[in-house]
């Protein structure tokens, strides 16, 4: 019986990146006997087996040769052939020996991705978006070779044949990789974000207001935003609405451009759609929906009557359980950093917002009851008084003129 470590740990250690998961290949074994050692199989398309001590996983060999030559070099190479990428199709025995039988150490060295065996390749949809996201975490380019391929299989509508689900969940592993721009850029050239998101696609090439937005351009404000929001550690929730909280640019009539007076309402439904077409799970859609809808009036807040102020906050539940308050402000922060030499500017918005959150929570309902009200004029008057006191706060809070965001 033989262990070898593959996949993508011989990958990060030959790059010399830490890992903390490994996966091994087992040859000369089959599933009795790996149950007699203690091993525990899982997964239902794929069994891989759970080590009785380190709970490391291993697995069997696949490919047609497998059966046939459990304990020799044909079985490991039917194995890792049908495996996605040459960088990941490597292995390494308890001698130290690598197994490099497809060159994954010459693309490492040339930096870049490249697919293994076509016809293996395309059985598995995600691993179209896998490409672009390995791509981008390591800054290699994709190969031509596989970039044709992969925009072949899209216009073929490869993607359509994966769950939903499963596309939601590659797309936000490759946003919050570290480098979501380069993701991104990586998806137009193969094809793939035309066939996944094509709502986002077309913001490449829609001009902005250069004096709020010098990058001009709205797919690439998308990327700056989106990089932004990754150096701040931001949840898969807040990658997802600044990815799409700009969708409703696409539809602004052109003659107003680089106006996109708006452009909140008119996103709704498109993000409405995208969310249910990825089935988006149901608090992620309430945030991309907040953000759209309200981003502006975010930016402006400073400046905006308590009132609107109030309406603000209750949109994204301030004041109840379920509030996605800090995830929203954070979203919105992301868009107003995400523009060209704008990244470091003040956005006072986000701590003001917070603090008429705090004042507007600290009124409550027993409060007002004392007061006679029955009914819904307590309703009201919580509302009255939240307002009172943003008010307040209002007046109190010093804010220059060239420090509020809009656009």
């Amino acid at each position: 019986m033989k262990f070898l470590l593959v996949g993508g740990a011989v990958r990060d250690e030959l790059l010399g990146r830490d890992r903390s998961d490994r996966d091994w290949l087992i040859l000369g074994a089959d599933h009795d006997a790996l149950l007699s050692r203690g091993f525990r199989a899982v997964g239902q398309h794929f069994t891989v087996y759970l080590h009785p001590e380190t709970h490391e996983e291993y697995a069997l060999p696949r490919g047609p040769d497998a059966a046939r030559d459990e304990g020799g070099q044909s079985a490991l190479i039917a194995d890792l052939e049908r495996r996605d990428f040459t960088i990941n199709a490597m292995a390494r025995d308890s001698e130290g020996q690598l197994h490099d039988p497809f060159g994954g150490c010459t693309d490492l060295v040339e930096r870049q991705v490249r697919h293994v065996r076509a016809e293996h390749f395309v059985q598995d949809p995600l691993r179209h978006l896998r490409a672009s996201r390995l791509a981008a975490t390591f800054g290699f380019s994709i190969a031509p070779e596989t970039r044709l391929l992969i925009r072949n299989e899209c216009k073929q509508g490869a993607l359509r044949e994966a769950a939903p689900e499963r596309l939601y969940t590659e797309l936000l592993r490759g946003l919050v990789c570290g480098a979501p721009s380069t993701y991104l850029c990586h998806l137009r050239t193969t094809g793939v974000l035309d066939a996944l998101l094509p709502e986002v696609g077309q913001l490449f090439g829609i001009p902005q207001v250069a004096k709020y937005h010098p990058e001009i351009d709205t797919g690439i404000h998308i990327g700056l935003a989106l990089d932004y929001a990754a150096s701040q550690n931001a949840s898969d929730a807040v990658m997802f609405a600044v990815l799409v909280h700009d969708l409703g640019k696409a539809l602004t009539e052109p003659t107003r451009w680089p106006q996109h007076i708006g452009h909140e309402g008119l996103g709704i439904p498109r993000v409405e759609a995208v969310c249910e077409r990825l089935k988006v799970p149901v608090r992620v859609r309430k945030l991309a929906l907040a953000v759209t809808e309200q981003h502006i009036n975010a930016h402006r807040a400073p400046t905006l009557r308590a009132g609107k102020v109030l309406s603000l906050l209750e949109r994204v539940g301030a004041f109840g359980q379920g509030s996605f308050l800090h995830e929203f402000l954070w979203a919105c922060e992301s868009d107003a950093r995400g523009r060209l030499g704008l990244g470091s500017k003040p956005y006072p918005a986000h701590a003001y917002l917070l603090q008429c959150a705090q004042v507007a929570s600290k009124v409550l309902s027993a409060d007002v009851a004392r007061k006679g009200l029955a009914g819904p004029e307590i309703g009201q008057a919580i509302r009255d008084a939240r307002i009172q006191a943003i008010g307040k706060l209002r007046r109190a809070y010093s804010q220059s003129a060239d420090t509020v965001v809009t656009n």
